[in-house]
């Protein structure tokens, strides 16, 4: 194999060209306007999964960074009368859409407003530390969900078992607050590329 070809990275997902996973693709549109927020420290790492999320969501947003209420994009998304923002992260006060999902789409066909979810992508240090920097984002209303699945993350250990990576919150996000689209594509191309790691590892030994 040649230096170029050991070199060569795809331009979209930033994988290896072997690891690419852009011809699983579907791209498909969600009445959800979707925000998520990557703290640099994964933005390389080959077996994240929020950048994969990006590429199937069609008009979501992608932000690496730790300031990143200093973006345009989230300047203009944080001051616009059209979306209602929220956050999805776990707190006292955040709404479980799985018993307050019919709710919040009620208010929002009285409002007219688009729901716009921010997801951070990071460890719960890192999503912590970005947070504590962006006291807009932190303070956005926040919600949550119950009653998940297991991870089936099983390249990336999960530091307890009802944690998801950033691809199943996001479908489970779509599940409840927008039925009607084709969510499980998410899943679908999140196990493939689950998959092909796998296949990376040496035959010997045991599959983690």
């Amino acid at each position: 194999m040649s230096s170029a070809t050991q070199r060569a990275f795809c331009p979209s997902c930033l994988l290896h060209t072997r690891g690419c996973f852009c011809s699983e693709i579907r791209p498909f549109e969600s009445e959800l306007k979707l925000v998520i927020l990557q703290h640099p420290a994964e933005f390389r790492k080959a077996i994240g999964t929020a950048r994969l999320a990006h590429l199937c969501i069609r008009d979501s947003v992608f932000v690496v960074g730790v300031e990143v209420e200093k973006d345009p994009k989230i300047v203009s998304l944080l001051a616009s009368d059209e979306h209602e923002c929220v956050l999805l992260y776990p707190g006292k006060e955040a709404w479980d859409i799985r018993k307050t999902g019919d709710e919040l789409r009620a208010r929002l066909r009285r409002n007219g407003r688009r729901l716009t979810v921010f997801v951070v992508d990071g460890t719960w240090n890192c999503a912590k530390k970005l947070l504590a920097t962006n006291p807009r984002i932190a303070a956005l209303p926040r919600i949550s969900f119950s009653g998940t699945r297991p991870s089936e993350y099983r390249i990336r250990k999960q530091p307890a078992s009802y944690c998801l990576s950033s691809i199943e919150a996001i479908q489970q996000v779509l599940e409840v607050l927008d039925p009607a689209v084709s969510h499980g594509h998410l899943l679908e191309v999140f196990r493939w590329m689950v998959n092909r790691q796998i296949s990376y590892r040496p035959t010997s030994g045991a599959d983690a």
